[in-house]
């Protein structure tokens, strides 16, 4: 359950070879992921969740919703 578990997150993100950024920024997180020529962007409060969601971003799996 990666958008939950922070281990399966990181075990997700450790098996796409993926370069990848983690910032804190006071209550929530901000994760970059580049994947080839694709960059996913993801924030959330829970870690597991945004670094999921940016790598399913990077790797076109889901679309980053317009502001």
């Amino acid at each position: 359950a990666p958008f939950v578990r922070i281990e399966d997150a990181f075990e997700l993100l450790d098996r796409s070879a993926c370069a990848y950024r983690i910032e804190g920024t006071g209550s929530s997180f901000a994760v970059n992921v580049e994947s080839n020529d694709r960059t996913g962007r993801a924030s959330d409060e829970r870690k597991a969740r945004a670094i999921t969601t940016a790598l399913a971003r990077a790797l076109g799996i889901e679309q980053e919703a317009n502001p």
